[in-house]
């Protein structure tokens, strides 16, 4: 399972990703953005269960991203890939933990980025799936994501509201009526 400490970094690596290195226009353009980042980007028949693979060269820091054929012409999933293994990139080259869930993490932020996402509330999915160029597939699991990190934060402040009130009703009381956050 995914934690909101280890998912923070990692959106935060896209956001940067997406603000210095991308027109920031929904959606990515991925293949430019990653050719900015590898030697070489290239299809290649690879086994039905494996969609690419990234060749990383620690000394001279240059990757190599070999992209499943069976993937032409399936563009949201392309995309994602391609997203996904942008991560393992970045991650490697900022010395961060490097797993596949977190590099499906950095996917869902960099294509979806999360402010842009919870815009889309109330909009159909098809106008979601192009807005943001992924699969029906890759919007429902960023949608649990967010869930998750939303739930989780909301976890935090309350135990943060606990240590800084304790047992103290009267100022818990008072906070709430000051607006703090208190449940």
């Amino acid at each position: 399972m995914l934690y909101l400490h280890n998912c923070e970094p990692v959106a935060a690596l896209a956001e940067r990703f997406i603000n210095e290195r991308t027109d920031r226009e929904l959606p990515i353009k991925m293949i430019p953005a990653i050719r900015q980042e590898v030697a070489a980007l290239l299809w290649h028949d690879l086994p039905d269960d494996v969609d690419s693979l990234m060749l990383y060269d620690d000394a001279s820091d240059t990757a190599t991203v070999l992209v499943n054929t069976k993937l032409r012409g399936i563009s949201g999933r392309f995309r994602f890939t391609l997203a996904h293994e942008l991560g393992h990139i970045l991650m490697l080259r900022n010395g961060m933990k490097c797993t596949e869930e977190l590099c499906d993490e950095f996917a869902g932020a960099l294509l979806m980025p999360e402010r842009e996402f919870l815009r889309q509330r109330g909009v159909p999915i098809d106008k979601s799936i192009a807005k943001f160029g992924v699969s029906k597939t890759a919007i429902w699991r960023r949608a649990a994501r967010i869930a998750e990190i939303q739930w989780e934060r909301d976890i935090h402040a309350k135990i943060d509201n606990v240590i800084k009130y304790g047992d103290d009703l009267t100022r818990m009381l008072q906070a709430a009526v000051d607006g703090e956050y208190w449940y």
